[in-house]
């Protein structure tokens, strides 16, 4: 890969260990905000490598970030997409579990669409159980947004707390499409499910 990318390109572990050199000498005093900062710069890189359908290369940029920041949502949720796309399910789902759930107020975005995501996938594996489940929980940490005012005034002054430091997360807005979206197919999977409930009592009687 080297060579070709001599020809066509930089070098990725080249472009890396200088964008890392650029990183420690800004945070030279603060180790901490240096992990971050590489942390979220392999995750955007990542994202570009995955537009490019670059996959391998994707999933190693995101697998890094973690490792230097495993607090990073937005890497196991990209990382997930790959190994989603890539036709590998299970793999996606391992990567999601993995990832850390708990609402800060800070990654309460993420955290709902982690959970839409982890609801979609056992949906498609055909666990209705897990993905009834998931949905649930991710309407409610969107319920929970809806009416934590302290968040929502987060949201609203992140950008100038943040001025000068590289997050895990950036400033958004709710996915209202994944939140219509996982109504509606919590409805159809709790009709599912209750159809085959009585099936199963009709069966046993």
């Amino acid at each position: 890969m080297g060579f070709l990318y001599k020809i066509f390109g930089t070098d990725p572990e080249i472009e890396k260990e200088n964008k890392f050199k650029e990183i420690e000498r800004r945070f030279a005093d603060n180790f901490e905000l240096s992990l971050l900062a590489k942390a979220q710069w392999l995750a955007n890189r990542g994202d570009d490598f995955r537009r490019r359908n670059q996959f391998d290369q994707a999933i190693k940029d995101y697998e890094w970030a973690i490792i230097f920041n495993p607090k990073h949502l937005s890497a196991y949720m990209s990382w997930g997409a790959v190994l989603r796309k890539k036709g590998m399910l299970k793999e996606a789902v391992d990567i999601l579990e993995k990832a850390p759930k708990e609402s800060t107020g800070f990654n309460d975005y993420y955290v709902h669409e982690l959970l839409f995501g982890l609801g979609w996938l056992y949906m498609e594996m055909g666990d209705r159980g897990k993905a009834i489940d998931y949905f649930e929980k991710s309407l409610k940490v969107y319920n929970d947004i809806q009416f934590n005012s302290a968040i929502m005034e987060l949201q609203k002054t992140h950008k100038k707390s943040a001025k000068d430091h590289e997050q895990e997360w950036e400033e958004r807005e709710v996915n209202i499409e994944a939140v219509e979206l996982a109504k509606e197919l919590l409805k159809e999977l709790k009709k599912e499910k209750q159809k085959e409930d009585e099936t199963q009592v009709v069966f046993f009687s």
